[in-house]
C-alpha cells in the first residue's frame, strides 16, 4: 500500500518485455512516446502464460498499456489514462482464459481494450470504467467464448462494446452504457473481413 514505482519508459522500447509467467504490481508506467511499442509487451516469440497485471498506473504513453498477453493471465484493478492510442490489445496470437477485470480508462481515443488475434477464447471483460474517450470500450475480433458484463461506459462517441467479424459465442449482459454516441451501445458488423458474428447474446443492458 506504499508509494507506487515509477518507470519512465524509454522512448524505443516497452517498460516491460514479457518473456515467463510475472507479476506486475505497483507500479506507474509513464511516459512512453514510442508507437508500436506498448507498455508492457512481448519479449520474445510467443505470449508468456500466467501474466498478472494489477494494481497499476498507465498514464500519458504513445501506445496501448499491454500489447500481448498468454493464456491463464488478469489485467485487473489498473488505471490507464492520457493514451494517445489504446487502452490495451492483445493482438500476438490466441489466448485462452485472461480476464480483463475492475479497470479505470480515462481519456483513450482508440479502444480500451481490444482482442484481435484470431482464436482468442474464454475471454473476460467484467467491472471496468470507460470514464471518457473517443473510441469503443472494447472491441472484439475472431473470439469465441467471451463474457462482457457488468461494465459502466460513459460519454464514448463510438459504439461501447464493437463486435467486429469472427465472434462466437459473446455474452453481453448488465452493462450500464450512458451518453455520448449516436452509433449504438453494441455494434455487431464485419467490415474488417473477419466473418459472421454468431450465437451472440445481449441482455439486460
Amino acid at each position: 500500500s506504499g508509494a507506487e514505482t515509477v518507470v519512465q519508459s524509454a522512448n524505443s522500447n516497452s517498460a516491460f518485455a514479457v518473456t515467463a509467467p510475472a507479476t506486475f504490481d505497483g507500479f506507474t508506467i509513464e511516459n512512453a512516446t514510442n508507437a508500436g511499442n506498448a507498455a508492457i509487451g512481448l519479449g520474445g516469440n510467443a505470449a508468456a502464460n500466467s501474466v498478472s497485471i494489477v494494481n497499476n498506473i498507465f498514464t500519458n504513453n504513445y501506445d496501448a498499456a499491454l500489447g500481448v498477453i498468454g493464456d491463464d493471465s488478469e489485467f485487473s484493478n489498473n488505471r490507464v489514462t492520457d493514451s494517445l492510442f489504446r487502452g490495451i490489445e492483445v493482438n500476438s496470437q490466441s489466448q485462452d482464459s485472461v480476464n480483463v477485470n475492475d479497470n479505470l480508462f480515462d481519456n483513450i481515443p482508440d479502444a480500451d481494450v481490444v482482442f484481435i488475434a484470431p482464436g482468442d477464447s474464454d475471454v473476460t471483460i467484467d467491472g471496468n470504467t470507460h470514464a471518457s474517450g473517443t473510441g469503443n470500450f472494447a472491441a472484439l475480433f475472431a473470439v469465441a467464448d467471451a463474457e462482457i458484463s457488468g461494465n459502466t461506459v460513459l460519454d464514448s462517441s463510438s459504439s461501447a462494446i464493437y463486435l467486429g467479424g469472427g465472434n462466437h459465442g459473446v455474452r453481453v449482459t448488465g452493462n450500464t452504457i450512458t451518453g455520448g454516441s449516436t452509433a449504438g451501445g453494441v455494434t455487431i458488423d464485419n467490415s474488417f473481413g473477419q466473418g459472421r458474428n454468431s450465437g451472440i447474446e445481449i441482455n439486460g443492458n
